[in-house]
């Protein structure tokens, strides 16, 4: 039996639901929704819909990759999609804040899942950015869209730089921001877990011969060390990865 406050939830997120449907019916004709189900390809939704699925399945486990080691994150799945379904309703892709909430009431915490979004941003307008640079280099662009493909492009190129600086030197980065918000504590130590948690991103689960608990590397053999046969012994790649929740454990549960 579902707790009071539980209970209220699914009330409301029914009577959502409903008031959505009886909108939606209300603003179009039926008889124009029957003749569209009438001509519609069958096979090409299904599809469509199977391809859409397989996207944000490939999303939800890009994104739980830039988690740090030792966040746990879960129930990414359904903050995706919940994420997009969303920003179809919402103004200014609010979709982006709404799924890092969810994702953070399952493990993370919320401004770790926030920079996470970060990095895949950044990483995504690298994407748009190449195809872009293609463009211009293959293709006339009209001078009222030339302009803006600039800035677009300048922009993700500073911000693929602070990427790059922040994975290769985050120490430097961390005494940059010391240096200049040590005025401010709270904002210095969002700003550090926030650095930190990029960093971590970038590098992903590569993290060979690490544990996460005791950050100690695994031996092969139990009875090896590397005090007794050097460089001999070779460390047991071991990721924080293979211990952790799934982006879909519990992922059809409520958000």
């Amino acid at each position: 039996m579902p707790s009071l406050g539980r209970l209220a939830k699914i009330v409301l997120g029914v009577a959502i639901s409903v008031a959505s449907l009886v909108y939606l019916f209300w603003s179009v004709d039926p008889r124009d929704v029957l003749a569209r189900f009438a001509t519609t390809n069958w096979t090409f939704l299904a599809i469509s819909l199977a391809l859409n699925l397989l996207s944000v399945w490939i999303r939800s486990w890009r994104w739980y990759y830039l988690f740090p080691p030792g966040s746990r994150p879960s129930h990414l799945f359904s903050a995706v999609m919940i994420g997009y379904m969303a920003n179809n309703i919402l103004p200014l892709r609010a979709g982006e804040v709404v799924r890092v909430y969810i994702a953070s009431r399952h493990g993370p915490r919320f401004w770790t899942s926030v920079a996470t979004l970060v990095v895949e941003r950044v990483l995504d307008g690298l994407a748009v950015g190449l195809i872009l640079a293609w463009l211009f280099l293959t293709l006339p662009i009209p001078r009222e869209l030339r302009w803006p493909a600039i800035i677009f492009l300048a922009v993700d190129v500073v911000a693929m730089v602070a990427l790059a600086v922040i994975a290769i030197a985050p120490g430097g980065c961390a005494t940059l921001v010391r240096v200049l918000f040590h005025r401010w504590a709270g904002l210095e130590r969002r700003l550090l877990d926030a650095l930190g948690t990029m960093s971590e991103g970038l590098r992903g689960c590569a993290r060979a011969a690490i544990s996460c608990p005791s950050r100690r590397p695994r031996w092969g053999s139990g009875s090896c060390s590397p005090s007794r046969c050097g460089r001999r012994c070779t460390p047991r790649i071991s990721t924080c990865r293979s211990r952790h929740p799934g982006p879909f454990s519990r992922s059809w549960a409520s958000a």
